[in-house]
C-alpha cells in the first residue's frame, strides 16, 4: 500500500473543507419556529476525510471549519457563544 504524503493530505483537505464551507451556503429554510434552515450536504466532506485519513484527522478538519465562523462572529455561529441560547438550554 502506497503512503500518503502529508502535503496530499493537506492538499485534500483543504479542498473538501472550501467545498463544505460553500455547500453550507446552499440552505433550505422550512417552517420551524425559531427560523432555522437545513444545509446541503455540507458536513459531508468533513465525513470523507475523516473516512480517509481516520478519526484524528477528521475532528481537527471540523474544528478547521467550525473556528473561522466562530472567532469572526458569524451570525450562523452566534449561538454557540450565547448564555441564554435555546441552542444551548438555557433560560
Amino acid at each position: 500500500m502506497k503512503s500518503i504524503s502529508k502535503v496530499q493530505k493537506l492538499t485534500e483537505s483543504a479542498i473538501l473543507l472550501a467545498a463544505a464551507t460553500a455547500l453550507s451556503f446552499v440552505q433550505f429554510p422550512g417552517p420551524w419556529v425559531n427560523g432555522g434552515s437545513i444545509t446541503l450536504c455540507s458536513m459531508l466532506p468533513v465525513c470523507i476525510i475523516g473516512y480517509r485519513y481516520g478519526v484524528k484527522w477528521g475532528v481537527l478538519s471540523g474544528v478547521v471549519l467550525w473556528n473561522p465562523p466562530a472567532v469572526c462572529g458569524h451570525e450562523r455561529a452566534a449561538w454557540r457563544f450565547s448564555c441564554n441560547g435555546a441552542a444551548l438550554g438555557g433560560v
